[in-house]
């Protein structure tokens, strides 16, 4: 992962896991449809560097990790696992802090 300070996984990928169909542009909120209800029309918004997501409808929202928690109803620990292997990139910072947390 990159270590610019941001050592969160992608949502992107983890979307594209749920069924979601992905804006081109990454920088600004972009509405597509839910890929947790059936969306006709979309009803929800994605800022993908901001590795953000909300949907007005059926309530989630949140990062990558709380993307996950939310609809696979799993604690930090295995949405991390998840994102491992739906994005593909080691969250070997985020488990370091995660563990070091747990100690204090």
């Amino acid at each position: 992962m990159a270590s610019d300070g941001n050592d969160k996984h992608p949502i992107g990928p983890v979307l594209a896991h749920y069924g979601a169909t992905l804006p081109n542009r990454t920088e600004v909120w972009v509405s597509i449809k839910c890929p947790f209800h059936g969306d006709r029309h979309a009803s929800a918004a994605v800022h993908l560097t901001g590795n953000a997501f909300a949907c007005y409808a059926c309530g989630i929202k949140g990062d990558t990790y709380a993307i996950i928690m939310q609809h696979e109803g799993v604690k930090f620990r295995e949405a991390l696992n998840l994102a491992e292997e739906w994005t593909g990139q080691s969250g070997e910072a985020l488990r370091y802090g995660y563990a070091r947390l747990q100690q204090e």
